[in-house]
């Protein structure tokens, strides 16, 4: 009997709900919003590459009420590869559980609305509104459950970190 080990071609689109924080110089008011789209291209049962956008909405607020606050809106598109860890072994072409580690690259923009925030120059706004584009470095874990052979449900954490001169402005409190 013959058994191909790579699949002749298999694409996944996915729907992303999640949880976004930013964890910055202001504390993370608990939880932010986030959804998003992926397209998924499996080279083989372990690799495959993965493009994805999102958008997101969090907000921080000091531990005391109005002393330092801010509402972020963020879009991000990254590229990843993704490798299934647990397809190693290559005694079933199929899994009921698929464990994923995947790392990429991508882009972000966003836009912070802040109050009570110290500036560049040391001082304190009142109200400031910062926006910028930043790269950003992404690596995760992930747990897809396969519920049938073309539908699957998948959890995971990613943490990225982005890049570049204002992008401890995502908080909007620069640390100086």
């Amino acid at each position: 009997m013959y058994r191909s080990l790579t699949p002749a071609d298999q694409w996944e689109l996915g729907v992303d709900l999640g949880t976004p924080m930013i964890i910055g110089d202001i504390d993370t008011k608990f939880p932010g919003f986030g959804g998003g789209l992926h397209l998924r291209k499996a080279f083989d049962h372990v690799f495959s590459v993965r493009v994805s956008a999102l958008y997101a909405s969090m907000k921080n607020e000091d531990a005391s009420p109005g002393i330092r606050s801010s509402e972020t809106s963020w879009i991000s598109g990254s590229g990843q590869l993704v490798m299934t860890v647990n397809n190693l072994r290559f005694n079933k072409p199929y899994r009921k559980i698929d464990v994923n580690v995947f790392g990429g690259l991508g882009f972000q923009n966003y836009e912070t609305t802040a109050k009570n925030v110290r500036l560049s120059t040391g001082a304190i706004a009142n109200e400031a509104t910062f926006d910028g584009t930043n790269p950003l470095f992404e690596v995760g874990l992930g747990l897809a459950f396969r519920v049938s052979s073309k539908f699957n449900i998948g959890l995971e954490y990613t943490f990225a970190q982005t890049f570049g001169q204002d992008s401890d402005l995502l908080d909007g409190d620069e640390n100086v």
